[in-house]
């Protein structure tokens, strides 16, 4: 048998109020980040499932630099704002290794250069023949009164503390796509390995 490597997409579409789609892409991502390594190592750690996320699969902790990683990007806008789950922004420096956030994030909210940041969703660990994959998706609504250009996105899980904070693991420069009042921008990561 061959091992698939690991790919990654994103797909992102603009719809209007009555939900026409306008503009729709899907492309590869190849910018995992310095963070990924870290949540993935995290998985490998021999520590006690603390609770479990919205599909109730167990989540794990690492400690790496005096944080707990909460493994699961699927966070929610109600709590927590646009700390966890897919971000967006406005930023156009190059992706690198390093990088823990996006560059400028685009704030969560309806005030002028801002999206209102909806729960992130997610398809659940799927098998379809000999490839796996789950996903991950968040709608961004612009109600801000003008349009709002986005040009990077990304995904972050949050540290497990009384005072949140994420950790980037994904992030790709895009467009930049217009989002003009009213529409939504609608974005998911697609996770897939395959054997053949």
């Amino acid at each position: 048998m061959i091992h698939e490597p690991l790919k990654i997409f994103y797909t992102a579409s603009i719809q209007d109020i009555d939900g026409r789609i306008e503009f729709e892409e899907m492309k590869p991502c190849d910018s995992l980040v310095k963070g990924w390594v870290l949540w993935q190592l995290a998985t490998f750690q021999n520590y006690t499932p603390e609770r479990t996320d919205i599909f109730n699969n167990l989540i794990v902790a690492d400690t790496d630099d005096g944080l707990s990683y909460n493994l699961t990007a699927l966070q929610y806008a109600s709590t927590l704002g646009a700390y966890g789950g897919i971000q967006v922004g406005s930023g156009s420096t190059p992706v690198t290794l390093t990088d823990t956030r996006l560059a400028a994030m685009l704030p969560n909210g309806v005030d002028v250069g801002m999206l209102q940041y909806q729960n992130c969703g997610g398809v659940a660990t799927t098998v379809v023949g000999n490839t796996s994959y789950y996903g991950i998706t968040r709608a961004f609504i612009n109600g801000s009164g003008g349009s709002v250009v986005v040009s990077e996105i990304g995904a972050a899980v949050r540290t497990n503390s009384s005072s949140p904070k994420m950790t980037l693991i994904l992030r790709d420069i895009v467009g930049p796509w217009t989002v003009a009042n009213t529409k939504t921008l609608t974005v998911q990561y697609l996770v897939t390995t395959s054997v053949i």
